[in-house]
């Protein structure tokens, strides 16, 4: 597999910036990051030397598949689950880490430690129990120290490459709209929605040079009072049948080949939406626009786009229907820590950087909008991955 050099020179820069030999990713994601493929397997790391050399170290029965999907210039293997010999995987973890160690003299590593958890998803990040692993680093190398912050700031923003891969996430993303906007009709269970999303983005493997696609359980919500919560990981799907005349909205965050996408719809079921409704639509895109415009005009904080967003939204009669903000860093996660677009956030958005873009507005009574777009932020410019059908009738007919 063709390396992505623009990367591995990104992670090369950092390590001569903190003056390390090598760096040890242990998260799946940051894997990902380093070596362009997802771990199949627990108990898979990757480490990037000062030379750029990439590192694989896998179980035993994932070496050819890390031959086909990585860009690792070299694999190391250790037989856990090969027969029915006790293996400790975080010792053998250690002993390859030791072999690579007095192999190519790495004396000082920097690795992701601290792993998180970002809503809506609630399955935890870490993949294997790491902290006998973490103590052990500290015996191998004379300088083993946590450098999850920077890591995080360097895979803000996206490559080429990574821009690419997230663009054919988008494909997936636009099947499962698709979908539901044609199955949500009037006497439809939540949860029957909700599987056939499932399914779609599943059945999607296989096309577009995709060779995995994974979603969190689609998240379906109807009516005044089930959309009105923004947080919705509560508001998981149910056995509720849609009604006529009603809100649905639709919560989905899933992936191809470990690149993400977080995409939210809502509609009228029948399609026949009330002045209301269309106006707070119109709202919602407006205060898009405004973010759109302000990073255009050099106002690049989390807070400024936020605030020119939500002057939109106050002037249009919804400041009491304001409840979030307006959008998070995305990519090799569902929910990435950087950039935040919130009020207060000192975020600067940077080219290069992709982040969901989710205005919504909630009132009681009526029921909560959201709209939420996938965005790449360029040169003072914005291109929106997500550039497909987001209104309140049924699925365009071509």
């Amino acid at each position: 597999m063709k390396r992505d050099e623009v990367r591995v020179e990104t992670l090369v820069e950092l390590l001569d910036r903190k003056k390390l030999d090598a760096l040890l990713f242990i998260h799946p994601e940051n894997v990902l990051l380093s070596s362009g493929m997802l771990p199949a397997a627990s108990f898979t790391v990757c480490m990037i030397t000062a030379c750029g050399r990439v590192i694989v170290i896998t179980p035993w029965w994932r070496k050819e598949s890390v031959q086909i999907n990585s860009w690792a210039d070299r694999i190391f293997t250790f037989n856990w689950l090969k027969s029915l010999r006790t293996v400790n995987p975080v010792v053998s973890l250690n002993t390859c880490l030791v072999q690579i160690r007095r192999k190519l003299k790495i004396n000082s590593i920097g690795y992701d430690g601290s792993f998180e958890c970002f809503m809506p998803s609630y399955t935890p990040s870490t993949f294997f129990s790491y902290r006998g692993f973490k103590v052990g680093l500290g015996e191998i190398f004379d300088k083993a120290i946590d450098i999850s912050q920077d890591i995080q700031q360097v895979r803000a923003i996206k490559t080429v490459y990574e821009i690419k891969m997230l663009k054919r996430a988008s494909s997936v993303s636009e099947e499962a709209a698709r979908v539901f906007y044609e199955s949500a009709k009037p006497g439809v269970r939540e949860i029957d929605i909700a599987a056939e999303i499932l399914r779609v983005v599943q059945t999607q493997a296989g096309k577009n040079g995709i060779k995995f696609t994974y979603c969190d359980p689609p998240q379906i919500t109807s009516g005044s009072e089930r959309t009105l919560y923004a947080n919705v990981p509560v508001c998981p799907s149910t056995t509720k049948k849609l009604k006529k005349g009603e809100l649905v909205m639709l919560e989905l965050g899933g992936c191809a080949d470990g690149y993400w996408f977080d995409l939210t719809r809502t509609l009228v079921v029948g399609g026949r939406a009330k002045t209301v409704h269309n106006e707070m639509v119109a709202a919602i895109k407006d205060a898009m626009k405004a973010a759109y415009s302000a990073f255009s005009q050099n106002r690049r904080t989390g807070a400024e786009l936020t605030e020119a967003a939500f002057k939109v939204l106050k002037s249009s009669g919804f400041a009491k229907a304001i409840v979030h903000g307006i959008g998070h860093g995305m990519g090799f996660a569902y929910h990435e820590n950087q950039p935040n677009i919130g009020l207060g956030s000192k975020d600067v958005i940077r080219p290069g950087m992709v982040t969901s873009m989710e205005p919504g507005l909630y009132l009681p009574g009526v029921g909560g909008i959201r709209i939420e777009e996938n965005v790449l932020w360029g040169e003072n410019k914005v291109t929106v991955l997500s550039s497909y059908y987001n209104g309140l009738n049924g699925w365009p007919i071509k």
